[in-house]
């Protein structure tokens, strides 16, 4: 299938992502993605995934434009979607 990949607030990371990237992607679910793009580069991991494993709290995933929440990163992507990963920034 065929998603748009977008990282929001990862300055450092935008070599390896570039705004809205289009990639073909084999496996079925939120969670299948996740860990593709984690074994895809070690900073792309450690930018989204705690020492856990879990996906960091500071970060927000949006399919075509919706929240998902940690409970739901099992949810099947269809081809077309358009995920965006958002760093949540806080502080004075």
């Amino acid at each position: 299938m065929k998603l748009t990949i977008q990282l929001v607030g990862f300055p450092n990371l935008e070599s390896i992502i570039k705004s809205a990237t289009d990639v073909d992607f084999a496996g079925n679910t939120l969670n299948d993605l996740l860990r593709c793009l984690k074994d895809y580069n070690g900073a792309l991991g450690k930018a989204l995934f705690s020492q856990g494993g879990k996906l960091n709290a500071s970060v927000t995933v949006l399919r075509n434009d919706k929240r998902i929440s940690g409970a739901d990163l099992d949810c099947a992507l269809c081809d077309g979607d358009e995920l965006s990963f958002v760093r949540m920034v806080a502080g004075g």
